[in-house]
């Protein structure tokens, strides 16, 4: 992933912030912006969803229950990583659980058929 371009004003002096997305992804105590939160956890949904596309494509997982297993995993797991950052507002965390949610569906899809 690329590295985040934001910049910081501390004490009138702009300090750049260089830390790479994926240690930011990992780190609890971490400076946001929204679209930047929002696009890591798309490509965090899309890693999960081709993930468990093949998973369910090699264990004969079928029709509805895997279906329902894969929308379960992918809101619940998005709903934990947003716990696990802090984020408490309730109309942005709504925003950030709509992110990439049908993209991932289509990738899943794909996947588990193939």
């Amino acid at each position: 992933m690329s590295k985040t371009n934001t910049n910081t004003v501390v004490n009138n002096v702009v300090v750049k912030d260089d830390t790479p997305k994926w240690k930011k992804a990992l780190s609890r105590n971490a400076k946001w912006e929204k679209p930047e939160l929002a696009e890591t956890l798309h490509w965090i949904r899309q890693i999960i969803s081709v993930i468990l596309g093949i998973a369910w494509g090699i264990v004969p997982v079928t029709g509805g229950v895997g279906n329902i297993t894969f929308f379960a995993l992918n809101v619940s797991g998005a709903f934990l990583y947003m716990t696990f950052l802090g984020i408490n507002d309730d109309e942005w965390r709504w925003e950030l659980l709509q992110e990439g949610f049908m993209t991932a569906y289509g990738l899943f899809v794909v996947t588990w058929t193939l």
